[in-house]
């Protein structure tokens, strides 16, 4: 199995990608921050996100084929209310763009027949401040993350391996004995 999970932002995208066999032995498990090129932040919408799918593909390139199709992508869906990341968006104005770019990802999965997923903050972490689910995601995946972004990625990854996964079948189960 091939999860791809990102915390989605116009200026800093986090990532994690982890690869697994069949057994649930991790192959592969890589993480990373994507930060716009300088040269788009006062670009046109339709050039900052292509920019920032651009990067994204060559960022994945060397561990992820893009024309793989047995993906899971997991994206961070933007909530405009309560305590959550979405607010900083919807406080600056950008909020907009982040739909957009949410929306920009989630095409460029399906479009690749990927098993594309909006994960809402208060699903994978409800109310807990960044420091606690940065420590979470490092402590689950023994490593360590050099920005919130990319902790989030692997907060979204661990809450897909760890309940994710088994509310998307009972769903899926439900549909089909409807």
């Amino acid at each position: 199995m091939k999860i791809l999970s990102i915390d989605p932002s116009i200026n800093n995208l986090g990532w994690a990608y982890q690869k697994t066999e069949e057994t649930g032995t991790v192959l592969q498990r890589v993480f990373g921050t994507i930060r716009a090129p300088r040269n788009v932040k006062e670009a046109s919408t339709e050039d900052r996100l292509g920019a920032m799918i651009e990067v994204l593909e060559i960022e994945l390139f060397p561990y992820l084929d893009p024309s793989t199709a047995d993906v899971v992508l997991l994206l961070e869906q933007p909530e405009t209310w309560g305590a959550y990341k979405s607010m900083a968006s919807q406080h600056s104005g950008s909020l907009g763009l982040l739909d957009l770019l949410v929306g920009a990802l989630f095409w460029w999965g399906w479009d690749k027949n990927w098993d594309v997923h909006l994960v809402k903050v208060s699903k994978w972490k409800g109310q807990l401040p960044k420091e606690v689910t940065q420590r979470r995601a490092e402590e689950y995946f023994q490593v360590h993350c050099d920005t919130d972004h990319e902790a989030d990625a692997l907060g979204i990854l661990q809450w897909w391996l760890e309940k994710g996964q088994t509310e998307n079948l009972e769903k899926l189960t439900e549909r089909l004995e409807k």
